[in-house]
C-alpha cells in the first residue's frame, strides 16, 4: 500500500482539489491519505473533514509534519505531496511499479499551471536537473520504500530546504525519475511575481551550496519576502457587540442599548470601507468563543483571536503574527468614524521611509500605529489613560526608530465624542445634500419645463 502524506498550512483554497484530484487519477484503492495540518485556523481541517483523508494536528514546520506522517502511514511505500501539487492518472501505478522493478525511491518531473515564459523555463531547467542529476525537490511528489526512509532518519528537522537535504541522502540508494508530470501551482510565484520568486530562490540554493546554516538561510528568505514580495495588511481590533461590554463609557451617557447600535454601526461602515482593498484585511476578535457569531455578522473574512493579556501584548503578538507574512502592517480601533482607505494607504506610504507611523487621537491615545518590524513598544504603557501617546513616542524616541505622526482624530467613547461626530458629519456632508435637493426639485425641473416648451 502507498501512504499519501500531505502537509498543510493554511491550505483551505486548495487541498479539497488536491484529495479530490488524487482521488480521480488513481487507478486503484490501495493507497491511503493522511493529511498532517499545522494551520492557524479550522478552515483546513473542515475542508478535510469532508474527504475520506486521515488528519493529525502537528507543529508548524514541513520536516516535522512529514515525518510526523510518516510514523502513522501504514504503506510501505511512502509519498510526499505538496497541498497545491496534483498527481498525474494512474500514479500509484506507476510509483508502484517502480518500487516493484527493485528501486528504493523516485519523484516525477514537474510542469506548473500556468502558460507564463518564464515558469515554463523553470520547470525545463529542474526537469533537466532532475533527469541527469537526480536532484528531487519537494514538488516532485519524492516517493521511498518506508524501510529506506527510517534508515536514513527520514527528513532533517530544518527551517528550510528540508527536501534538498533527503534528496541529497537518497542519493546512495536506487532512485528513478518517472517520465509523468505532477501539476504545480503557480500562485506563490505569480503573488510574489515570477522574476523576483525565482532569482530569491536561486540566491537560497547557493546559499545553501555555500553550507550557510538553514536557519539564517530561512530568516533571509523571510527577510526578502517583507522587503517587496507580499502586500500590506490592516488589521482591525474589535470586541464582538454586545449589550453592556461594549462602549461602556458612552453607554453611561446614552444607554447601553444606543451605545451597541453605535459600536455596531461603526464597527460595520469600517468593515466594508476597508474590505476587498489591495492590503488584506484582518478582524483581531475578541472574547475568544464568537468567532463563529462574528462571521455571521461580518462575513467570511480573515479572522484571529487577540491572544495576550493586556492590550499592548496582544498588539504585539498581532504584529509579531502578521509580520511574517506582509512587508508592512498596520492596526486600528473599531470606534473611529472616518477612518478611509486613503488613511490607510497614507499610513502604509508613509512607512516606506519611517520605522512607525502613528494616528494620534485627542484623548491622549492613538487610533493607529503601523510597522515594518515588531518593535515592542508596548512595554510598561498604563492602557485607557491620556498619556499613552507620549509613553509610546518616548519608547520610540529611546529605540531611536524614525516615525510619523497622521492627522489627529477623535475616537467615539463618550457623549461628547458622539456629538462631536454627528456635528462633523453635517459639516461634511451638508454641502453635497443641499446640492443635491436643488438639483432634483429646482434646477430639473425648470430645465424639464423648458424642453416642454420647446
Amino acid at each position: 500500500m502507498i501512504s499519501v502524506i500531505i502537509p498543510t498550512f493554511n491550505e483551505k483554497d486548495t487541498i479539497g482539489i488536491t484529495l479530490s484530484q488524487l482521488d480521480k487519477s488513481a487507478l486503484s484503492h490501495e493507497y491511503e491519505v493522511i493529511v498532517a495540518d499545522a494551520s492557524e485556523d479550522d478552515k483546513t481541517i473542515n475542508t478535510i473533514f469532508k474527504t475520506k483523508a486521515k488528519i493529525i494536528k502537528s507543529k508548524k514546520g514541513r520536516a516535522k509534519q512529514m515525518n510526523l506522517g510518516s510514523e502513522l502511514a501504514k504503506g510501505v511505500i511512502l509519498l510526499f505531496l505538496h497541498a497545491d501539487t496534483e498527481l498525474p492518472f494512474g500514479w500509484d501505478k506507476s510509483v508502484a511499479d517502480c518500487i516493484r522493478n527493485g528501486y528504493d525511491a523516485g519523484g516525477f518531473l514537474k510542469k506548473f499551471d500556468s502558460s507564463q515564459l518564464l515558469l515554463r523555463l523553470n520547470a525545463f531547467y529542474t526537469n533537466m536537473r532532475l533527469k541527469y542529476f537526480y536532484q528531487l525537490l519537494g514538488d516532485n511528489a519524492i516517493f521511498v520504500k518506508k524501510s529506506v526512509f527510517k534508515r536514513i532518519n527520514g527528513y532533517k528537522d530544518v527551517s528550510i530546504m528540508e527536501d534538498v537535504d533527503f534528496a541529497k541522502r537518497l542519493k546512495k540508494y536506487k532512485v528513478k525519475v518517472l517520465n509523468d508530470k505532477v501539476i504545480t501551482s503557480s500562485r506563490r510565484f505569480e503573488k510574489c511575481g515570477i522574476l523576483k520568486t525565482l532569482l530569491v530562490m536561486q540566491f537560497i540554493r547557493i546559499l545553501y551550496a555555500l553550507g550557510i546554516e538553514p536557519k539564517k538561510i530561512k530568516t533571509l528568505y523571510s527577510d526578502s519576502i517583507r522587503l517587496g514580495f507580499l502586500k500590506n495588511a490592516l488589521c482591525i481590533f474589535a470586541k464582538y457587540p454586545e449589550s453592556g461590554k461594549v462602549k461602556t463609557r458612552l453607554a453611561k451617557d446614552i444607554g447601553d442599548k444606543k451605545a451597541l447600535e453605535v459600536y455596531k454601526s461603526l464597527l460595520i461602515d469600517l468593515i466594508n470601507e476597508h474590505k476587498n482593498n489591495e492590503y488584506d484585511l484582518y478582524i483581531v476578535f475578541t472574547p475568544k468563543e464568537k468567532k463563529d457569531d462574528f462571521k455571521k455578522l461580518l462575513g467570511d473574512l480573515n479572522y484571529f483571536y487577540q491572544d495576550g493579556g493586556n492590550l499592548g501584548k496582544r498588539m504585539s503578538n498581532a504584529f509579531e503574527f502578521l509580520l511574517n507574512k506582509y512587508k508592512k502592517t498596520v492596526i486600528i480601533g473599531s470606534d473611529i468614524s472616518d477612518l478611509t482607505k486613503k488613511t490607510i494607504n497614507n499610513a502604509f506610504n508613509l512607512l516606506e521611509k519611517n520605522d512607525i507611523v502613528l494616528g494620534p487621537a485627542f484623548d491622549g491615545g492613538y487610533y493607529l500605529i503601523g510597522m515594518k518590524r515588531n518593535h515592542n513598544l508596548f512595554l510598561n504603557i498604563k492602557w485607557s489613560t491620556d498619556t499613552v501617546l507620549i509613553k509610546t513616542l518616548k519608547i520610540i524616541k529611546n529605540k531611536k526608530l524614525s516615525f510619523s505622526l497622521l492627522k489627529k482624530k477623535h475616537d467615539i467613547d463618550t457623549a461628547k465624542d458622539l456629538k462631536l461626530f454627528e456635528n462633523t458629519f453635517v459639516e461634511k456632508y451638508w454641502p453635497r445634500a443641499l446640492w443635491f435637493v436643488m438639483l432634483v426639485f429646482i434646477i430639473l425641473p425648470i430645465i424639464w419645463s423648458r424642453c416642454k416648451r420647446k
